[in-house]
């Protein structure tokens, strides 16, 4: 099973945890403006 983490972050701490906790579990990371534009297409 594939697992993504979706994120959104104003100061950068929330994708500093993000990917620390994507490594950790073995997830993918995606910005949430970056995933609004992949739903589009």
């Amino acid at each position: 099973m594939k697992k993504l983490i979706i994120y959104t972050s104003a100061t950068g701490y929330t994708k500093r945890y993000a990917e620390w906790l994507a490594d950790r579990i073995g997830a993918d990371v995606l910005v949430l403006e970056d995933a609004s534009k992949e739903s589009n297409r």
